[in-house]
């Protein structure tokens, strides 16, 4: 996160509530008045609000760190956001060679190795056709682009910060058609993997 805010200009981002609370972490957090995510759905709200005042609001949509042999699980706030906003999206990979930090594993415990982070910044993915398909329900539209972030972000298999691949979002409102068709529709809409970086 460090790294990205020092290179978004007029970020801001949600962090935990509890590095509100921290005696060592919330002067930082107070200071940079960071929105905290202890608010619920008035947190929904109040990220629309930082966006449509201009500022760059940073979202990790796993909402913590991966841990080292687990899947990548991606929280929807980050896609009701950008759907109730509306706003698009631009994905970010950070990667980190070798890994270290992650969650399960001591931050005492250093790597052989200097580590070395690569930071690639992705095409925007509009939010658009995601509300187009879904006919407007912005909760839809958020199942829909979480599930696209999802393949975005594990393209090339591992999960973990391979080859990236996004495609755009189908328009065809499966939802109103039969089972049959609406099978169809979605095999058709599927998005074909393209590398957004």
């Amino acid at each position: 996160m460090v790294f990205l805010v020092s290179l978004v200009p007029e970020a801001d981002c949600v962090v935990r509530s509890g590095l509100a609370r921290n005696p060592f972490t919330r002067g930082p957090i107070r200071a940079t008045d960071y929105l905290c995510n202890d608010s619920g759905a008035g947190l929904i709200e109040d990220c629309i609000a930082s966006v449509k005042s201009g500022s760059n609001l940073i979202i990790f949509p796993e909402g913590t760190r991966t841990p080292v042999d687990g899947p990548m699980r991606l929280q929807r706030g980050a896609a009701n956001i950008a759907a109730r906003g509306p706003c698009d999206i631009t994905p970010v990979l950070i990667r980190c060679e070798p890994r270290s930090l992650t969650k399960g594993l001591p931050w005492w415990r250093v790597p052989p190795r200097r580590m070395q982070y690569t930071i690639r910044i992705g095409q925007d993915i509009p939010v658009a056709p995601f509300l187009a398909a879904a006919g407007g329900e912005a909760g839809l539209a958020a199942r829909r682009i979480t599930d696209h972030l999802h393949r975005c972000f594990s393209y090339g298999g591992s999960g973990r910060g391979g080859r990236l691949g996004c495609g755009t979002a189908g328009a065809a409102a499966a939802d109103r058609l039969s089972a049959p068709d609406a099978r169809r529709a979605a095999a058709a809409a599927r998005p074909k993997p393209v590398d957004p970086f």
